[in-house]
């Protein structure tokens, strides 16, 4: 809601995975709860924010933050190789 009110309603979008789409979760059996969900602005693709709640979320959520401290577009998460299976790709396969 604050990145719609700060960048206007049509600029906002959010990106959202539960964790039974992980296949790392699925593999540990953590699959029940948990989700990834990361607010970007729809034109520029700059990362506004995310919520984790997953067991590597501290890992994870570190590299959001890496990218949106050094304006690194979720898109070009993309780009980067992430191993498999992984918490992380989910990042580089919502992007």
């Amino acid at each position: 809601d604050a990145a719609r009110r700060r960048y206007g309603n049509n600029n906002v979008s959010v990106a959202s995975r539960k964790l039974f789409s992980v296949d790392r979760s699925v593999c540990e059996q953590t699959q029940k709860f948990g989700f990834i969900k990361i607010v970007y602005h729809l034109k520029t693709n700059q990362i506004l924010g995310a919520t984790i709640m997953a067991p590597a979320a501290g890992e994870l959520i570190s590299e959001l933050n890496v990218a949106k401290e050094n304006d690194i577009s979720l898109d070009k998460i993309a780009k980067v190789t992430h191993s498999y299976p992984s918490y992380s790709i989910a990042l580089q396969q919502m992007a």
